[in-house]
């Protein structure tokens, strides 16, 4: 998980970790933060019994190494969208985009437009901070017919009730004329759609979001 400011020459450059998450991946929408404390992820332990003398120097250090490493410092921290899939962004708008673009950034870079779809519902009054999304492959329908960007409750109702028939047709199967459940998650099916928006009271009456 690499700085956001690394990330632009891998695009460019067409690094070999361009678009390397799929969507079977474990890592798949994953992306970083910041940098903080993080707890060591495997046990560390040591058996009494090896040291049997009273006094015993090799014990006492074992026993601080341990302790002191129950932690990682200055680590990348890292969150799943598949696991949490709603996010909300607090502060102050310039520190907000700020973070929605390294975000964004880390999307594109990793993950292939055939695999993740980002479905944009913006506030028409900050329509031009997000000029140069319109344009990304990841806001395309792999036809190319639909654009995956809106600004306006029309817009933004033409998206939803797209996205709610590829839903519908994902969450349930035709067995005999009946519509039945299916028991599958997101890695069975291609594209993963991810709203992102902006003013979460303008969209909220939007079906999808609802």
């Amino acid at each position: 998980y690499p700085e956001p400011k690394y990330l632009q020459n891998v695009i460019m450059n067409k690094r070999r970790n361009l678009w390397e998450r799929q969507i079977d991946s474990d890592d798949f929408l994953n992306v970083r933060l910041g940098v903080g404390t993080i707890p060591l992820k495997i046990n560390l332990s040591y058996s009494i019994e090896d040291f049997s003398m009273s006094e015993d120097n090799l014990k006492a250090e074992l026993t601080r190494v341990t302790e002191n490493s129950k932690e990682i410092t200055n680590c990348p921290v890292t969150i799943s969208l598949t696991q949490r899939n709603k996010l909300v962004l607090i502060g102050e708008s310039y520190h907000k985009f700020n973070m929605l673009k390294s975000l964004i950034l880390q999307l594109v870079t990793y993950h292939a437009y055939n695999d993740l779809k980002l479905v944009f519902m913006i506030n028409d009054d900050s329509d031009d901070i997000w000029e140069s999304f319109k344009t990304l492959p990841h806001a395309w329908s792999d036809s190319r017919d639909i654009r995956f960007y809106s600004n306006n409750y029309d817009e933004m109702s033409k998206l939803s009730f797209y996205l709610e028939q590829v839903f519908t047709a994902r969450k349930y199967s035709d067995e005999d004329g009946k519509q039945v459940e299916r028991n599958a998650t997101y890695r069975n099916f291609q594209p993963y759609y991810l709203i992102i928006v902006d003013n979460i009271k303008k969209v909220k009456s939007i079906d999808i979001i609802d």
